[in-house]
């Protein structure tokens, strides 16, 4: 999963009443052009500092305790035994389900 610096920041200004066009004056930036960078999921380090800068906020360290999900081939092949023993346990259950809603069924029609 990668970390998207312009959601983080326009999230930043969103909960700190932050407009982008307020943003983009202090910065000497277009709006357009802060828009343009905000969508984009990386963004040059000159800019993230600039970003950290003008809203008195360090974005780095935002990024620094992002949790990194990053697979490594060495683990593949362990994933794949976990997906199959979780799809076995899976099918298992939902037999198990039908045959509790089959004696439930049957419950149902003893009663009567």
């Amino acid at each position: 999963m990668s970390i998207h610096i312009g959601k983080l920041i326009k999230e930043y200004c969103y909960e700190h009443r932050i407009s982008i066009h307020k943003l983009a004056t202090g910065m000497n930036f277009t709006p357009q052009g802060v828009y343009r960078m905000l969508r984009s999921s990386d963004m040059k380090i000159s800019y993230i500092r600039k970003y950290s800068e003008q809203l008195g906020h360090n974005f780095f360290l935002d990024l620094a305790s992002q949790p990194q999900s990053a697979t490594s081939v060495t683990e593949y092949p362990a994933l794949l035994r976990e997906l199959e023993q979780l799809r076995q346990r899976n099918f298992m259950l939902e037999q198990e389900n039908s045959y509790l809603k089959q004696i439930n069924e049957l419950l149902k029609v003893g009663k009567s």
